[in-house]
């Protein structure tokens, strides 16, 4: 009875340890709001999952940059338990977001990510995992 016991708490307990895993992407370009910053550029930020803020900024920023631009790539920096995307336009338009900090971050099944860069213009291949 007890083995019975111990054995469905420790499948409760898994259980309740993948019911806090969140599969995320990069914010899609639409939901991204941009500032002016009062020295130049632009500040850019969007909501992210679990409570979490994507926040980037461009001090050499201009206004058409987000509209111009679209995503190109997300990378995750282990050092900084960051997960950054970058989305580039034509000339020197380019914007980049940045998540963190990002705990227990995992490629999700099925999508592109080669170590911890992920390449795609399909910002869902370049889903991932998050506790």
């Amino acid at each position: 009875m007890k083995i019975a016991l111990t054995a469905g708490a420790f499948a409760m307990l898994a259980l309740m340890g993948n019911a806090y895993a969140a599969t995320a992407t990069c914010p899609p370009i639409s939901t991204i709001t941009q500032t002016e910053m009062s020295g130049g550029g632009y500040s850019y930020s969007a909501t992210g999952p679990s409570g979490l803020t994507w926040t980037g900024e461009n001090p050499q920023g201009q206004s058409n940059y987000l509209d111009d631009s679209k995503f190109t790539d997300a990378y995750y920096k282990s050092e900084t338990k960051a997960v950054i995307c970058s989305y580039e336009g034509p000339g020197d338009a380019g914007v980049r977001v940045a998540l963190k900090p990002v705990e227990n971050w995992a490629p999700a099944p099925g999508t592109q990510w080669n170590g911890n860069s992920c390449k795609d213009s399909d910002i869902s291949k370049c889903s991932f995992t998050l506790n």
